[in-house]
């Protein structure tokens, strides 16, 4: 079991309570988990800190967050797991439903494969979608030492059209690559979005 409570000293208000648990039973494993954010707490910072989220700082808004994941360990390399979310907006008075299937196979090394579909009920367009998911992590303890690479793409299929678009794409790339016979690294990253909020985002 384990948790955080958190405070926002400036606000004067709880920002985040978010807690845990684990239980094992042979290749099981379930997690169930509860959170509660508030908005104006948790996404307040100093005004010499940029933060991209800080416009829902000016919100009321309150969320629960209730769920748990079930994982199964099918092989050594080979993990399948269950999701589900349910998400209780207190000023929006909206409930959304979150259920996912994964699939995750992680060979010997470091590196990681992974996969989801999941689907999205809520009462407005914008918790109403389904979404994919892919994402790979390379990492060979090895050979190249210090390097990685790490890529993830979600891909958002909304029932009803949000700002006349029916879909959202996020994609992001990045890896740490350590030069030979150097104590030197090189690092790149690069992100794509593009969503009914955001036209096109490269950075």
């Amino acid at each position: 079991f384990n948790g955080i409570s958190s405070y926002n000293l400036d606000t004067g208000g709880w920002r985040e309570h978010s807690y845990a648990a684990q239980i094992i039973y042979r290749s099981f494993r379930i997690e169930p988990s509860y959170q509660h954010f508030r908005y104006k707490d948790y996404f307040h910072v100093n005004s010499e800190r940029i933060n991209l989220f800080g416009f829902l700082a000016e919100s009321d808004e309150e969320v629960d967050i209730t769920g748990a994941d079930i994982y199964w360990q099918a092989l050594p390399v080979l993990q399948l797991s269950l999701r589900g979310r349910r998400y209780d907006y207190a000023v929006r008075a909206e409930t959304a439903c979150y259920h996912a299937g994964l699939l995750t196979l992680a060979p010997v090394g470091g590196s990681q494969l992974g996969l989801q579909a999941g689907r999205m009920d809520g009462d407005t367009p914008e918790t109403s979608y389904t979404l994919y998911r892919a994402y790979a992590y390379w990492h060979h303890p090895m050979h190249f030492t210090g390097t990685f690479i790490s890529a993830d793409a979600i891909y958002q299929d909304y029932q009803a059209p949000v700002y006349s678009r029916n879909s959202a794409i996020h994609a992001s790339l990045s890896g740490v690559f350590m030069l030979p016979a150097a104590m030197h690294q090189i690092r790149i990253s690069a992100i794509y979005s593009r969503d009914p909020y955001f036209d096109k985002d490269i950075g």
